[in-house]
């Protein structure tokens, strides 16, 4: 018979082994965070009007970015753009695009694109994995991405340049004359370009 002392050491033993996988991930290092140089960033897209090609961005946009390179698992994106800043070079045209046809920035003033999902291709390539909410269509979207770093751990910074395109009709943009695909068809190619510092350093 055990006495009261080997019975805890072995009660100990046995908690300790069902509870490494917590503890380890308890105190893993959380992927680092990255402060965004938006002076340097973009996100912008390129559609089709009548057979010519529409460039045009978006001014303002706030993202959010947890992103370690080695274990990208456990990373995060959270980009939020203000769709009334839009800017295509044109006044009438950027007053349709904010109108209740396009955009509806009244109604729905920012798109969200959100990934947690996030897995390696090798050379620099990656693919994030979430959804886009653009009106009132929240669908999902695979976001590949190029990655470049530069600078030593704790101090590098990295510019990612990724592209998707998507059908507008498929979120509500297009409504009453918009919805012809003929003058503007549906696909666009939406652009995001992120530069960012390991914060802290």
């Amino acid at each position: 018979m055990l006495s009261g002392s080997q019975c805890l050491m072995r009660f100990t033993a046995i908690a300790l082994v069902l509870l490494a996988p917590f503890v380890g991930s308890a105190w893993a290092d959380p992927p680092p965070l990255w402060e965004v140089d938006y002076p340097e960033s973009a996100v912008s897209f390129t559609a089709t009007q009548s057979g010519m090609p529409v460039v045009g961005g978006f001014e303002q946009f706030t993202a959010d970015v947890t992103f370690d390179p080695e274990d990208p698992a456990g990373s995060s994106f959270v980009v939020e753009i203000d769709m009334a800043s839009v800017e295509s070079g044109n006044t009438d045209r950027d007053n349709a695009l904010r109108s209740n046809g396009l955009f509806d920035v009244a109604v729905w003033p920012s798109a969200v694109f959100e990934a947690n999902d996030v897995t390696t291709l090798g050379d620099g390539q990656y693919e994030a994995r979430g959804t886009l909410t653009l009106r009132d269509q929240t669908l999902p979207i695979v976001l590949p991405f190029t990655l470049v770093l530069e600078g030593a751990p704790g101090a590098r910074l990295a510019t990612a340049e990724g592209s998707v395109t998507i059908n507008r009709t498929d979120y509500g943009v297009g409504q009453g004359m918009f919805a012809d695909t003929s003058v503007i068809p549906d696909p666009v190619e939406i652009a995001v370009r992120i530069v960012a510092r390991e914060a802290g350093s």
